[in-house]
């Protein structure tokens, strides 16, 4: 079983090693790598095993010149890979090339009443300094709005966010990240 952590477009600098403590190897194809880790099964996903993983993301991501995957993909032999590669390889390098330099912060929003009507302020406010914006579904009755900042516009984007959260004391407010770009490896869903 290959265990899928993300696509780059180079080699990486460092070897890494997986969350289930193999070292992760890369499947070229194209101009692009997927780097995954070979197990007998992926691990479950408990806190533990999830925790690992997106440290491996931290790192594999840590330039900003990799596209992650979420926890949990994995494809049974490494000659699906290739067929992997072919067929996302156009998608994946966009998709690259749009989150390369960027790390993603996550907004989070205790909106009372109004969270939708919050959150369409909050992320306006942060468009206006993010490569992109996205308002991620409610979890556990607060509004979470995610973010792509490139590198250099990180300490804009705080600056950004900590006005808005000033001049909105109704709500409660506060950022974390900078994590890897998950939330910004597809296209955005319509709406």
């Amino acid at each position: 079983m290959r265990w899928l952590y993300g696509v780059t477009s180079e080699p990486l600098a460092e070897l890494l090693v997986g969350a289930a403590g193999r070292p992760l190897t890369s499947h070229a194809h194209g101009g692009l790598r997927l780097f995954f880790e070979t197990c007998a099964q992926p691990p479950e996903a408990t806190r533990h095993n999830v925790l690992a993983y997106g440290r491996v993301l931290l790192r594999l991501c840590a330039d900003g010149r990799a596209l992650p995957f979420q926890f949990g993909i994995a494809v049974p032999e490494e000659a699906d890979l290739d067929q992997l590669l072919t067929t996302r390889e156009r998608e994946w390098a966009q998709r690259l090339g749009e989150v390369q330099g960027c790390s993603e912060l996550i907004a989070h929003l205790d909106a009372g009443a109004t969270p939708s009507s919050a959150a369409t302020s909050l992320a306006c406010q942060l468009a206006r300094v993010a490569r992109d914006v996205r308002v991620l579904p409610e979890q556990m009755g607060r509004v979470r709005v995610a973010c792509l900042v490139s590198s250099l516009k990180l300490a804009t984007f705080r600056e950004s966010f900590d006005a808005w959260r000033d001049s909105n004391p109704a709500n409660a407010a506060w950022l974390t990240g900078p994590w890897p770009p998950l939330s910004f490896t597809s296209e955005p869903s319509p709406r």
